[in-house]
């Protein structure tokens, strides 16, 4: 494990803390309102609440693990867009067009948006004037607030290496745990498979320079949560990051969460396994609350037949209370699925209700019904949170707002989709959907609410007849390729305007590369007004004769040229032929069809040297 700390880190800490200050209780500056993740906020609401607009998104959110079928899902932190709001600016990125998003809170409309190069899952995180991004590309990203600016960025990955994941293009080491701030201080993880190397950092929020990482947390002996196995493996990131007290919580998708020092970075605990078979722990949902940690509680079930689409929750589902210090688990609440705590009381929904516990006293063993406050009827809830003295719930096409004190619902609104994120901020609440879409609600009621939806624009480049002759080539080349699907290589790409016909007329996942950044940059923004950007292609930029950072052997299709002239200088035949599908896989040279002897025995000289 390395670790850089000493005066210098703490006099760093001190300046950092004057710029990125405890943010005001207007704002909601992180998923679930702070690094705690316990969506417990002071805002108060005044019901009844009113539409105010809804944005709707260019595509819908992509989550990287499908819905289990089987059983409730546990790994779902990406089926909506989650927001973050400051300073009266909305904050969320978009896992399909690989872009984070400001929004005004009082009307809907983009302030801005920044393009990163790969899903964007996890809500942003914002202190002072700074934006944090965790994104599938392997970047956390500081952006500034208002302009979304780029000052710094970090790769949290060994070398820049990409492969496929999700039919996207993404980092070998994704930034699977989202991104919290405390202190002046960023927390998050890079990779999510143990044998590959998980690392789990900590950054001054002011520069991105290293406090401290943690590399050595992914490669462990250990007991596996199935009687009698031990193997090599280790904490695997998989949801939203938690830092409490002097501890930073990192979930684990199916397993426990791991704990860390939050001042060094040593690993604390990681109890991969259960003391007791009956009991499945894990998600990749948890929140922290005093010294005690919140998660979630899992059946064991027979084996099943397959089963498609969404679970609901089975008995024995529910929420385990561990002991933030020691990792042990305290006290189990089947039967309730999304809670929030108070001082003194622990809110909870499922089982058709949300329920108000006395916290001591459940904590102390009492039975559920000895310590129950009040109880409320309600259906399938996706998300709780508490703002002020207003319980709000998200549920199946309803987010209803409950008094906290006596459980009486005191409003509900209607929506399109499942509310799986709330966030509430200057008297609005912003509910997000698993359609992608986000809905304003505010006190004010409005005679027509706004929808605000995506402008496409089919024909992203001048239609001129440098545009029709590079339509015309992408048809021939799907044709003499005899490739229509799969994935695309487009060296050399400049504006995107080869790959956006390829994509028109295929139905290929295309991944465009060139050497300069203002090619890149109009490449997205041209692919995007289109509507195919991370849907349909991704552009990044490859300085050569660097080795392409992708996986061996994943495009069916690789394209040299742009429709304006095709080189072979940049990339040598055998770094093209690694990645190249080995049965089937074609490499396609985009050259003028009246090419000379002179070329033609470049090509062959090309080939010749390699190999």
């Amino acid at each position: 494990m390395k670790r850089r700390m000493g005066f210098a880190t703490v006099l760093a800490a001190v300046v950092v803390m004057s710029a990125c200050v405890t943010p005001v209780v207007a704002d909601w500056p992180m998923y679930r309102h702070d690094a705690s993740r316990n969506a417990t906020g002071t805002e108060q609401l005044a019901a009844p609440l009113h539409l105010q607009w809804t944005c709707v998104p260019t595509a819908a959110p992509r989550p990287a693990w499908p819905e289990p079928g089987r059983e409730l899902h546990r790994i779902d932190f990406d089926y909506a867009f989650q927001v973050a709001i400051a300073d009266g600016l909305a904050y969320f990125g978009a896992s399909a067009t690989h872009k984070v998003y400001a929004i005004e809170l009082a009307t809907g409309q983009e302030r801005w948006s920044f393009f990163t190069e790969g899903p964007v899952r996890f809500a942003p995180a914002v202190a002072g004037e700074r934006v944090f991004v965790a994104s599938d590309d392997g970047w956390l990203y500081c952006l500034s607030a208002s302009e979304g600016e780029l000052p710094w960025r970090f790769y949290g990955g060994p070398r820049p290496e990409k492969l496929i994941g999700n039919k996207q293009m993404i980092s070998r080491w994704p930034l699977r745990s989202g991104v919290a701030v405390a202190d002046g201080t960023v927390y998050f993880t890079a990779g999510m498979w143990p044998a590959e190397g998980v690392y789990v950092y900590a950054l001054r929020a002011e520069d991105g320079s290293v406090v401290w990482c943690n590399d050595t947390s992914g490669q462990m002996y250990m007991a596996q949560p199935h009687p009698g196995s031990s193997a090599i493996t280790g904490v695997a990131p998989q949801g939203y990051v938690v830092v409490d007290g002097d501890k930073v919580f990192v979930p684990t998708g199916r397993n426990v969460p791991a704990a860390y020092d939050r001042e060094t970075g040593a690993l604390l605990y990681y109890h991969g396994a259960p003391p007791s078979w009956g009991i499945r722990w894990g998600g990749c949902w948890a929140f922290a609350s005093g010294q005690m940690l919140f998660g979630r509680l899992s059946h064991i079930g027979a084996d099943l037949n397959i089963m498609l689409g969404e679970s609901d929750p089975w008995p024995g589902d529910g929420l385990i209370a561990y002991d933030g210090q020691s990792g042990d688990a305290k006290r189990t609440l089947p039967g309730k699925h999304w809670a929030v705590a108070s001082e003194d009381t622990l809110y909870a929904s499922g089982s058709g209700k949300v329920t108000a516990f006395d916290l001591d006293a459940l904590l102390a063993g009492s039975k559920p019904k000895e310590c129950t406050k009040w109880e409320t009827p309600h259906e399938r809830a996706y998300e709780l949170i508490l703002t002020g003295d207003t319980l709000m719930v998200g549920g199946r096409g309803t987010v209803t707002a409950i008094d906290a004190g006596t459980g009486k619902e005191l409003w509900q609104g209607a929506v399109d989709g499942q509310v799986r994120g709330l966030a509430v901020a200057d008297g609005r609440l912003l509910a997000s959907m698993n359609n992608g879409r986000i809905a304003c609600f505010g006190p004010d009621e409005v005679s027509t609410p706004v929808t605000i939806e995506p402008q496409i624009d089919m024909t992203p480049y001048p239609d001129t007849e440098l545009t029709a002759k590079v339509a015309q080539l992408a048809q021939r080349i799907i044709n003499e390729a005899g490739i229509s699907a799969g994935h695309c290589l487009n060296l050399d790409a400049r504006d995107g305007l080869l790959a956006y016909h390829l994509a028109r007329q295929s139905d290929l996942q295309i991944c465009c590369l060139d050497p300069h950044a203002r090619q890149v940059d109009m490449a997205r923004r041209a692919l995007d007004a289109a509507g195919l950007y991370g849907t349909r292609v991704s552009a990044h930029r490859v300085i050569p004769p660097t080795q392409l950072p992708y996986a061996d052997y994943f495009a069916d299709l690789i394209v040299l040229g742009n429709g304006r002239e095709a080189t072979l200088g940049n990339y040598s035949a055998r770094e093209l032929y690694r990645v190249l599908r080995p049965t089937g896989g074609v490499a396609y040279l985009a050259a003028d069809r009246n090419t000379d002897s002179s070329s033609a025995q470049e090509i062959k000289k090309w080939l010749r040297d390699g190999g």
